[in-house]
């Protein structure tokens, strides 16, 4: 199963070569909630069940968005970051599906931005979390695995409420 340290390679291999941005591994605890961040999740599905969902800062997003679309980070629209965010969760979790056993299947990524919001996948156990710095600023990257167990439980109740 892909470790913490594959992430890591795989997405400063991502951000080094499409954006010029060194990442370095950091401590998880520098992430914080913040109320201007960014989420981007992508499903895999196949062999392996699961997501990977990546977080960061409107700042942080806002200088992927610039580099990548080589834009003045003032004439960014907000679909722009989230355009771009979205691109960078596709590629993170594009390489990531590749190290799952096969065969897998992408979903098309979605992007939540906002303020004060929790993301919740259910069904889902967060299976790798990490973070990286990058420019000052905290990437952090969760990778999900689809809780079985849990997944039973609720086919299970569906089965029940239909019976009753």
């Amino acid at each position: 199963m892909i470790t913490s340290e594959d992430i890591f390679t795989i997405s400063q291999n991502i951000l080094s070569t499409m954006l010029e941005l060194e990442a370095i591994p950091c401590e998880l605890e520098r992430y914080e909630k913040r109320s201007d961040r960014i989420t981007g999740c992508i499903q895999i599905s196949g062999e392996w069940q699961g997501a990977v969902v990546i977080q960061s800062s409107e700042e942080l997003a806002r200088t992927f968005a610039s580099r990548l679309w080589d834009e003045n980070r003032e004439d960014l629209s907000e679909d722009d970051l989230r355009d771009a965010f979205a691109e960078i969760t596709n590629m993170i979790g594009g390489n990531i599906k590749g190290q799952v056993p096969c065969p897998s299947f992408l979903s098309i990524p979605s992007v939540t931005t906002g303020q004060d919001f929790d993301f919740h996948l259910s069904g889902a156990t967060v299976i790798r979390d990490l973070a990286l710095d990058c420019e000052g600023e905290t990437l952090r990257i969760m990778m999900c695995e689809e809780d079985r167990t849990q997944t039973s439980r609720l086919a299970q109740r569906k089965l029940d409420a239909a019976s009753s």
